[in-house]
């Protein structure tokens, strides 16, 4: 592995968002595979809404379908706060509703993936997410 990429993963931070315990787990184990060494992950909408707002997130995969306030709501309260313009946005759902994705692509989604997927699939999408945070400078959004 690339030196800078690996210096990227042990930096950067991950949360992750889902109300299943076995697709928070799966997302997690896949993510901390890839060498993050900060990896979060909360069951709702709202708490993750409160950990962007006291934590530094640098990574974002969410779930679309929870209780309370869903994938969709979260992504449009981060694209208004103040940094998170243009975080990494990874949405997961359950269903290909082409609805959906024209929603979450309004909203500023930066990727999708629908379930059951394969590892390597999130995998992608996380390095891709990373690749991209790479090639930017740190300032604010």
């Amino acid at each position: 592995m690339d030196a800078a990429l690996a210096k990227q993963l042990s930096k950067r931070r991950v949360l992750i968002i889902d109300d299943m315990d076995s697709i928070r787990n799966v997302e997690s184990a896949c993510v901390k595979q890839l060498g993050f060494n900060h990896v979060e992950a909360v069951s709702n909408g709202k708490l993750a809404l409160d950990h962007i707002q006291n934590n530094t997130v640098d990574i974002i995969i969410c779930d679309w379908d929870m209780p309370q306030v869903n994938g969709l709501d979260v992504l449009k309260a981060l694209r208004v706060m103040p940094g998170h313009k243009t975080t990494p946005f990874i949405m997961v759902t359950g269903t290909h509703d082409e609805e959906q994705v024209k929603q979450a692509v309004a909203a500023g989604v930066t990727d999708y993936l629908v379930k059951p997927f394969q590892p390597n699939q999130l995998a992608y999408r996380v390095l891709r997410c990373l690749k991209s945070l790479m090639s930017k400078p740190d300032t604010p959004q």
